[in-house]
């Protein structure tokens, strides 16, 4: 009986999502764009959209994506979690992700994107969690944030000016580089100069001094603890962070303060008087 309820609960989403795809896709297309940008649509109901669209219009739904992306793009105050952001991302996806030639897209959040096709390809303020590049493609970051980037079956040079420092981890065809440090070393890069260094200094101490409240890591290894508070920390990958903690420490700009909690050991980092001085 369980398997039966889990079959029916499954069969059920299904005709949710179908009857959804089905409703934006005979609506007029301003009436379309009010419900996915209110509406976060899943990767499914995207393809079910996809399908009917070329079926109903016999074209790919890209009036109704750019009419989506105008509207995100002018969308104030914007968050990552925003709906539009997230059913924008997977109608792009399903439309632009594996098409050819230039292609551009503001404020997508997506969990799987794959890059296919060919041509240069602009994400800026994207958010995404799986990114995968295709070997025809070029990928510009601008101010975006990838946690995984899939490059096994392109190389390095897929990526434009900085777009390595907006992504976290690396999956190269030899191993999965974690921070920023290992990530220029697998893509063939420069090791950080003194003037990339006192940039990231300069910027996790200003972060730090306008953070809301205090600043708690593990003890062990600095790793901040899950909390949209957090973020900017692994702005640069963990290993940027750490590096800057230690600095930090051995020129005794902050010290450890230890905290009562139950779970792993945490400390909390405390600026003192040196803390602003170069």
């Amino acid at each position: 009986m369980g398997g039966n309820d889990l079959s029916f609960k499954f069969t059920h989403l299904a005709i949710a999502e179908h009857f959804l795809a089905r409703q934006i896709t005979r609506l007029p297309l301003n009436q379309a764009v009010s419900l996915v940008f209110s509406v976060p649509i899943s990767t499914l109901c995207a393809q079910l959209i996809v399908s009917m669209w070329r079926t109903e219009h016999d074209r790919a739904p890209t009036e109704l994506i750019t009419a989506l992306q105008d509207k995100v793009a002018i969308a104030e105050p914007y968050s990552p979690r925003l709906p539009g952001a997230i059913s924008l991302g997977e109608l792009w996806a399903k439309v632009h992700g594996t098409s050819d030639g230039p292609r551009a897209a503001r404020r997508i959040t997506v969990e799987d994107l794959e890059l296919g096709g060919t041509g240069r390809i602009t994400l800026k303020e994207a958010h995404i969690l799986n990114l995968a590049i295709g070997p025809g493609v070029e990928l510009l970051l601008i101010s975006s944030h990838v946690d995984r980037m899939d490059l096994s079956r392109s190389s390095g040079a897929a990526l434009v000016g900085d777009s390595h420092k907006q992504v976290l981890e690396v999956l190269t065809q030899s191993e999965l580089a974690v921070g920023q440090s290992r990530i220029k070393l697998v893509l063939g890069l420069t090791e950080d100069t003194t003037d990339e260094v006192n940039e990231i200094d300069s910027y996790f101490k200003s972060n730090m001094a306008l953070a809301r409240g205090p600043v708690v890591v593990s003890s062990r290894d600095f790793a901040p603890y899950a909390s949209p508070l957090n973020n900017w920390i692994l702005e640069y990958g963990l290993e940027a962070w750490q590096g800057f903690v230690r600095r930090m420490l051995e020129e005794g700009k902050i010290t450890l303060d230890k905290v009562n909690a139950s779970g792993p050991r945490k400390v909390r980092l405390r600026r003192t008087e040196k803390f602003d001085q170069q």
